[in-house]
């Protein structure tokens, strides 16, 4: 006895409209365009994820909650945790940085010096 898988099934779900975003180079031609072309996108994402279920024949509530989970996946900023390690680099950078301020401003008082004592003797 032999067993046989069913056909595999294929599903485009190529939306037209979905190079709706500049290239990073040309910038974006009015203020809140950003939020239209997401929202657009987002759109198209979301008919192409029904599309794409509706042609597997997925159950329309199990449609509906897959593409709610999607939404609020992609809306929620991701969460992140303190790390003490993370804290105590930020400080180490801090102090770093204003060590390299101090010590730049201490190189750069000879040279200034030295330039000013050099166009006195050329005068």
């Amino acid at each position: 006895m032999t067993a046989s898988l069913p056909a595999a099934r294929t599903v485009d779900i190529n939306v037209d409209g979905s190079m709706l975003f500049p290239p990073p180079t040309t910038g974006l031609s009015r203020p809140g365009k950003a939020f239209l072309v997401y929202s657009e996108a987002l759109m198209n994402i979301r008919l192409a994820m029904y599309q794409a279920l509706k042609a597997i024949d997925v159950p329309e509530p199990k449609i509906d909650a897959v593409i709610q989970a999607m939404e609020t996946a992609l809306q929620s900023p991701p969460t992140v945790k303190s790390d003490p390690d993370v804290e105590h680099f930020r400080t180490e950078l801090s102090r770093v940085a204003s060590d390299l301020t101090l010590n730049i401003g201490t190189m750069m008082f000879p040279v200034v010096a030295a330039v000013f004592v050099f166009m006195a003797m050329i005068d």
